[in-house]
């Protein structure tokens, strides 16, 4: 029975990774190309300008472990706010001071995740509400 347990917790951890390696749906990646004005795969809306760009996508309930607050902790991210919305979904704000990047990501109840990422330029982040007070 214990080699049992063992190796389903082996395949658990094999098949996490694999999902890992193969999901281009991550903060890392979008962030990379929101920074060095990439354009992301046509699975997502963006938009990019001089000092302000912005990339949109959509993932899945089931992917919730990915916009945890823990997640966003270890990529740098501070929490800023949450907005409790109504019964069709709420929303949490983070930020990263230091690359001048605002993420909200909305939990649309028993549907999806819509998360938004924006970049702002060096020159307009001290006009930005959430980047304002940034040291």
């Amino acid at each position: 029975m214990k080699n049992i347990i063992i190796l389903f917790l082996s395949l658990m951890t094999i098949n996490s990774y694999a999902q890992e390696e193969t999901d281009t749906k991550t903060i890392k990646y979008f962030e990379a190309c929101i920074i060095n004005e990439s354009y992301p795969d046509d699975c997502v809306d963006h938009k990019y300008e001089t000092d302000y760009r912005v990339i949109v996508w959509n993932d899945a309930l089931i992917k919730s472990y990915k916009y945890s607050d823990e997640e966003f902790d270890k990529l740098g991210y501070d929490f800023v706010k949450s907005n409790p919305g109504d019964r069709n979904q709420s929303s949490k704000i983070y930020r990263n001071c230091s690359k001048g990047i605002i993420i909200e990501v909305t939990k649309w109840y028993n549907l999806k995740y819509s998360i938004s990422i924006q970049w702002y330029a060096q020159s307009v982040r001290r006009q930005i509400g959430y980047l304002m007070f940034c040291e």
